[in-house]
């Protein structure tokens, strides 16, 4: 098992995040090795594209997705050389998705719905799930 981890080329500030990138460090892949790239939890595929990318630059040829959860309506995964893999999911259970320019996005962005750093409002979560749970 070989596992692709986030290298840190910049720390978090007061105003911007953490910066890092996708690295397969720790066992090498070699050219002709045939992979199925595997994530807890399958949504953007952002994740995934690079992975992709990864073994593509090894020499590698991915095989199919795998993922516990599977958050898109997709089924199959286009890599850029025209290839289409499956995407095997143990649960595929698809959720709505939206840009933050998206007019329903936008309109809770502005009305403070939006919980950007859910770690450090913990407090108000916690008493939106509440009220939630009184109806």
């Amino acid at each position: 098992m070989i596992f692709a981890e986030k290298k840190i080329i910049a720390l978090a500030t007061s105003d911007k995040r953490e910066q890092s990138e996708l690295v397969i460090s720790r066992h090498p892949l070699n050219s002709g090795d045939r992979v199925v790239l595997v994530e807890d939890v399958c949504n953007n595929f952002s994740t995934t594209d690079k992975m992709v990318e990864l073994a593509a630059k090894a020499g590698a040829k991915v095989a199919a997705i795998a993922c516990f959860l599977n958050r898109s309506e997709r089924t199959e995964y286009q890599v850029s050389g025209g290839d289409i893999l499956p995407i095997l999911a143990v649960v595929h259970k698809p959720f709505p998705q939206y840009q933050q320019d998206d007019p329903e996005a936008a309109a809770d962005i502005v009305a403070g719905n939006v919980v950007w750093k859910p770690k450090n409002e913990w407090p108000r979560l916690k008493t939106a799930m509440e009220a939630a749970r009184q109806g």
